[in-house]
């Protein structure tokens, strides 16, 4: 690359002398780099400098003088020092990290410097007679340190090598192409001939190449005349032909696709059905059109894969798959239960078992805790329970029984399972003591504790007496419920947002006040048990609120005369029933006075009938609620929108299953809307209003399939729906009877929601588990054989006990041609 260079290159391979000076330098190099190497390892962490010399080779021979008398003694007297003092200068010039000479050590550091540079004077004085020898030009290439002999050495490396690394290995690549003899390897311009000359060669074998390609090109469509065009655009050397060639080549090779599945379907006839074969080329020349080939083909394989599923048993292998289900429910129970017992048995020991039995015996004299003898009979209880807890498995007992029976200790439970916590204060706490881990199961949008009869500021004094630093110490008052507190405190919460109680139409009312429609209503009443009107909405024009108390007597009245009108009606056989009063206990009492004077107690019992306020019902349920507002437009009333006020009403409405009265005396449109009542009274008005309305059933079907079913069981005697949604599955008919009800899928093949098999599956595992039976219609049966699709339908329905026989009649005359 630079042009002394290239002329050291010309001269190592032109010059004998000059070669000979090289290598003999390269020697003198190598050897001077492995004492360079040597010196500057051991002076590298030295800053040597040398200061005010000025004849350097005189300090030199001074340096080595004095060196040879000391180098073999162990310092340096001060008598050397007197007697030699004209080589002061050379401890004084001479310094180390920044110090005169004082030891041996700096003297040998100084010496192995002096050596170095000794060794760079030598190596340029060489190079640079070769230099002015045989270049005789000004070359910028002092040697003065490591990297420079590397650079230097690589460069006359590349020179010596040249003809070993490079040349031989051309000229072996180049294999039997013959080389000029005089050529000059050593100029650039003589590589640049050899790349041209190699790329002149590499085109001659393309052109040789293609030229024997169009050869054998010829040779293979000499035989086919339609192709001579490829032979004479070849010899003419000209597109156009070759042009013409290729577009008929298109035009066989687009063909070939079709010719290769009709060869397909040869083989394919030939091996399955040959008859069908020889009749189609017996009779393809007669112009015979098979019109119809294709529907006739899948019919056939249709009709061979319907015959092949006819022969299993879905229903069989269904009910398997489903008690297999229900056998692995059993047996994780049971290993669970099992597993438990052998744990206990395998660790409990006879001192356990005697404090178990005792424990028992104390509970039983203890009873209704009324006796003499409780506080004897409590204190050993406790005293038993403390050696037996730990051999039952599962304790179930409210919170007063786990705080009298087992005292906090190490000896923990695994598990605390605390239900109902939104009606539990904070003393609930104190249950979760006794465990490793705790599950608060509740509902925040339900009735919290209230402290009646307590003095709040004294609960203050108290929290700031006794929880001081605790966080939140605010909140431990008596009435945050111990639920609120677990919402605060733990960061996992899951929702169950299925509802089985209420009907849609009740629970609704709910979902829309305190749940944002999160729940899904899963209850679909049963015939006996719906109701055209599930709410109904009474009001009582001449209810007044007594001034004295907290009663609306003709509301009251007007309660109590619909609530024994629903006794004697027989659509309310065997339902139970409850009052509640959405102010105060004084209107309950005074309904529950009415109706103990005109029910009997065996009609009261049997109906489970219980007058009260939310807080009576909280965790119960009755089929039929009535619900007494009492206030009346007569005297002024403060409109509820406190959070307490909207979790009574929540709870309130939602107790009921079936059906809700709802008794009345205000103009509610005068109300503030905010107010929990209007919410009330107006949804129950207008309850509809929020569902919406099903069109004419042949406009709610789905499918084409959903109609024809319907059309051959719509007359039948039973109450009919379409498309119902049911949590969050779409049931496409809903059959009722008087005592049951039927769920009917159409499955059309179409995967939509209800057609996956394990979506089905779970489907009709969930409606089994409340309480419905289900069968399922395939398109592919109906439509090959209604009648007896619709045969077994009847079947089904008989053994189900939705109909008796003769509703076989009326199928059959509702069968139709599909």
């Amino acid at each position: 690359e630079e042009p002394i260079l290239g002329k050291m290159f010309e001269l190592y391979y032109s010059s004998e002398i000059f070669r000979d000076s090289i290598n003999n330098f390269m020697l003198n190099l190598n050897s001077s780099k492995e004492k360079l190497i040597k010196i500057r390892e051991n002076i590298n962490q030295y800053s040597i400098e040398i200061k005010e010399i000025k004849d350097k080779d005189m300090f030199i021979k001074d340096y080595e003088k004095v060196y040879s008398k000391i180098k073999g003694k162990k310092k340096i007297s001060k008598i050397f020092k007197a007697i030699n003092s004209k080589y002061d200068y050379i401890f004084k010039n001479c310094y180390i990290n920044g110090e005169n000479i004082k030891s041996i050590e700096q003297l040998n550091i100084i010496y192995d410097y002096i050596e170095e540079r000794k060794i760079y004077n030598f190596l340029n004085r060489l190079w640079g007679n070769i230099i002015n020898s045989y270049i005789q030009e000004d070359f910028n290439y002092n040697i003065d340190n490591l990297i420079s002999i590397e650079r230097i050495t690589n460069d006359l490396d590349t020179i010596m090598n040249w003809n070993r690394e490079y040349r031989d290995k051309i000229i072996k690549l180049l294999g039997r192409i013959r080389i000029p003899i005089n050529i000059n390897w050593y100029e650039i311009s003589t590589y640049e001939y050899f790349i041209q000359c190699i790329e002149c060669i590499k085109a001659i074998n393309e052109y040789n190449d293609l030229k024997a390609f169009m050869e054998i090109i010829k040779k293979q469509v000499r035989n086919f005349q339609s192709l001579n065009s490829i032979i004479k655009g070849i010899d003419k050397e000209n597109i156009d032909y070759i042009k013409e060639a290729y577009s008929y080549i298109e035009k066989i090779m687009s063909m070939k696709s079709d010719m290769d599945e009709i060869n397909y379907v040869y083989k394919k006839l030939e091996e399955s059905c040959p008859r069908t074969l020889e009749f189609i080329l017996e009779n393809y020349k007669k112009n015979y059109k098979f019109n119809s080939w294709e529907n006739a083909w899948k019919w056939a394989q249709y009709n061979n894969l319907f015959k092949k599923l006819e022969k299993i048993d879905e229903k069989t292998l269904q009910g398997q798959l489903i008690e297999e289900k229900n056998k692995e429910k059993e047996i994780i129970n049971q290993i669970i239960s099992k597993k438990a017992w052998k744990n206990i048995i395998l660790n409990i020991n006879e001192e356990e078992k005697r404090s178990l039995f005792s424990w028992v015996q104390a509970v039983k004299r203890i009873g209704k805790g009324r006796g003499k003898f409780v506080l004897q009979y409590s204190n050993i209880a406790k005293k038993e329970m403390e050696k037996c807890k730990s051999i039952i498995p599962v304790w179930i007992m409210p919170l007063e029984k786990v705080i009298e029976n087992i005292k906090p200790s190490k000896e923990q439970f695994d598990v605390v399972i605390f239900d109902e916590s939104s009606q539990s204060n904070i003393f609930a706490i104190s249950a979760l003591m006794r465990a490793k881990k705790a599950i608060i199961v509740g509902d925040d949008k339900q009735i919290s504790p209230e402290i009646v009869g307590m003095d709040q500021g004294m609960i203050s004094n108290f929290i700031d007496k006794y929880l001081d630093g605790i966080p939140h110490n605010q909140w431990f008052d008596l009435q945050t419920s111990l639920y609120d507190t677990a919402l605060r405190t733990f960061k996992d919460r899951i929702m169950l947002k299925e509802h089985f109680r209420s009907v849609p139409e009740i629970v609704q009312f709910s979902n829309k006040l305190c749940y944002g429609d999160l729940i899904v209503p899963l209850r679909y009443p049963k015939i006996r048990e719906a109701f055209n009107l599930p709410i109904k909405c009474i009001k009582v024009e001449d209810g007044y609120r007594e001034k004295t108390k907290q009663i609306n007597i003709n509301e009251a009245e007007a309660l109590v005369n619909k609530l024994l009108e629903c006794c004697r009606d027989s659509k309310y056989n065997g339902m139970t029933m409850g009052v509640i009063s959405l102010l105060g206990d004084a209107q309950s009492e005074f309904i529950e006075n009415l109706l103990k004077n005109n029910l009997s107690k065996e009609e009261i019992k049997r109906r489970k009938l219980v007058c009260g306020d939310a807080y009576s019902f909280q965790g119960d349920e009755r089929d039929i609620i009535f619900l007494s507002m009492v206030v009346g437009d007569n005297m002024k009333y403060t409109a509820l929108t406190k959070e307490t006020d909207i979790k009574r009403f929540n709870v309130a409405v939602s107790r009921a299953r079936n059906q809700i009265f709802l008794f009345y005396s205000i103009d509610y449109k005068n109300i503030n809307n905010d107010c929990v009542r209007y919410k009330l009274i107006d949804y129950c008005n207008n309850y509809k209003n929020y569902k919406s309305k099903l069109p004419d059933i042949n406009y709610v079907m789905q499918s084409k399939f959903q109609k024809d079913i319907y059309n051959n069981i719509g007359n039948l005697k039973c109450d009919i729906k379409s498309n119902i949604k049911l949590g969050k599955y779409i049931i496409d008919f809903i059959l009722e009877g008087e005592h049951n009800r039927i769920a009917i899928i159409c499955d059309d093949g179409n995967l939509y929601e209800n057609n996956n098999v394990e979506k089905v599956l779970n489907l009709e595992m969930d409606l089994t588990r409340i309480g419905w039976a289900f069968y399922k219609i395939r398109g592919s049966k109906f439509y090959r054989n209604p009648e007896v699709e619709v045969e077994k339908l009847h079947k089904f329905l008989i053994e189900s006990g939705l109909y008796k026989d003769d509703s076989k009649e009326i199928l059959k005359n509702n069968l139709l041609v599909v």
